[in-house]
């Protein structure tokens, strides 16, 4: 999960500076600090769900 996490808001960081350096784009730097914080948040959030519930949960034949 914490690997899923990291790979997601790299992507993320990369694809906003495709956006702007490849595609000329404009920076818009509120939208891009709110999707940032989401991810990441949902990162956590799901992270402190597994180790709540327990993650390692089998469903029983």
């Amino acid at each position: 999960m914490a690997l899923l996490s990291v790979l997601g808001v790299l992507s993320y960081i990369c694809l906003g500076v495709f956006a702007v350096v490849v595609r000329g784009q404009l920076f818009a730097p509120e939208a891009y600090g709110m999707g940032l914080g989401s991810a990441i948040a949902a990162g956590a959030f799901g992270m402190g769900l597994k180790a709540r519930f327990g993650g390692n949960a089998r469903c029983q034949p």
